[in-house]
């Protein structure tokens, strides 16, 4: 008996398999031993079951002697199972001789644990050249599906799977001198990094290192029209996906800084940066750098922030805004962005 063991990995169900070889000797004085009388095979198991096959020489019932009839038994009555069989009269010489049938039969007690496979006439058998030396072959291949207990009553161990830490991985990279490839210089500063990174956060960086456009000298390329606080602030986000800490720098100086890291990641074509940037600098508009934060908006194409703008002018109280020395300042040096602000004021004020 060859068997085999399967695990389904869509259904908690084991399936257990095995391929049943029963020879018939003595086939031609088997003949005369009357219906309903059967050989049966040495006791064999398959997923736990104890199972026979039955072989009627010449037939279960009167009304079918002189046919061979076989049968799968599980001797083993305790519960239902379903059970994929198969059934093959083979000779010795040309096994695929002929293939009798396949089908799935629940064993249970409705038909006493056991199954007939339909019979054949003995003459068929014979003419079909499968008794060599006296002998037929019988094969049976059993598939029997069974509940994975274990999973069912829930036994098996948990194991805690600790939360991801590639981010933290990638971070230490920033640290990580030895394997950098590449050297930005901003002023007078250095920052040492790791092409595959910068490329991989930014089309900008990846048209620079690796495209048509990439620097000659790839040792050192400078950085030009930034503070090296904010080319750092850059370098941590590409590796960290998170902003710097900023608790001990003063409040105006954290602002600037944003207001520079908005502009790098325009820059640098790197959307989620510049929308960060543009979350931090809503939340904290006032009167003394709404006109520098209009323009910034202008600049770089931020209609959040823009929007953002008119609705704090909206209700901080200023009743006549386009009066204001402040609209009149910006109409003066941007009148297509005064425009601009006037529109979304006077939308917001028809939405009332």
């Amino acid at each position: 008996m060859v068997a085999s063991l399967t695990v389904c990995p869509v259904t908690p169900d084991i399936i257990y398999s095995a391929q049943v070889q029963f020879n018939i000797e003595n086939y031609t004085n088997r003949k005369s031993l009357g219906y309903a009388t059967f050989v049966r095979s040495p006791k064999f198991m398959v997923g736990g079951y104890e199972w026979t096959l039955r072989y009627f020489p010449d037939g279960v019932t009167e009304e079918t002697e002189g046919h061979v009839s076989v049968a799968l038994e599980r001797m083993t009555e305790n519960e239902p199972s379903w059970t994929l069989i198969s059934l093959t009269f083979a000779g010795e010489a040309d096994r695929s001789a002929w293939v009798g049938w396949t089908t799935a039969v629940q064993f249970n007690t409705e038909n006493h644990f056991l199954y007939h496979w339909p019979e054949i006439r003995s003459e068929d058998l014979e003419q079909r050249n499968l008794i060599r030396n006296d002998c037929l072959v019988i094969q049976c291949y059993i598939s029997v599906v069974r509940s994975n207990q274990l999973l069912k009553a829930g036994t098996l161990p948990v194991v805690e799977v600790p939360a991801s830490d590639m981010l933290q991985n990638l971070g230490m990279l920033l640290e990580d001198h030895v394997t950098a490839d590449v050297i930005f210089k901003v002023e007078q500063e250095t920052f040492p990094a790791h092409r595959i990174m910068m490329a991989a956060c930014s089309p900008v960086f990846d048209r620079q290192l690796f495209g048509q456009m990439r620097e000659k000298d790839m040792g050192c390329i400078i950085v030009h029209d930034m503070q090296p606080s904010v080319f750092r602030a850059l370098l941590h986000f590409i590796y960290t996906d998170s902003l710097l800490e900023l608790s001990d720098m003063e409040v105006n100086d954290q602002k600037e800084l944003i207001r520079h890291l908005l502009i790098a990641a325009d820059r640098y074509c790197m959307g989620r940066l510049k929308d960060i940037c543009e979350s931090i600098l809503c939340q904290c508009l006032d009167m003394e750098s709404l006109l520098a934060t209009v323009e910034l908006a202008d600049q770089h194409q931020s209609a959040k922030l823009l929007k953002s703008c008119a609705e704090f002018l909206e209700h901080s109280g200023k009743n006549d805004m386009v009066a204001s020395q402040w609209y009149k300042m910006l109409d003066s040096n941007h009148p297509e962005l005064a425009g601009q602000i006037r529109s979304q004021l006077e939308a917001l004020q028809n939405k009332k």
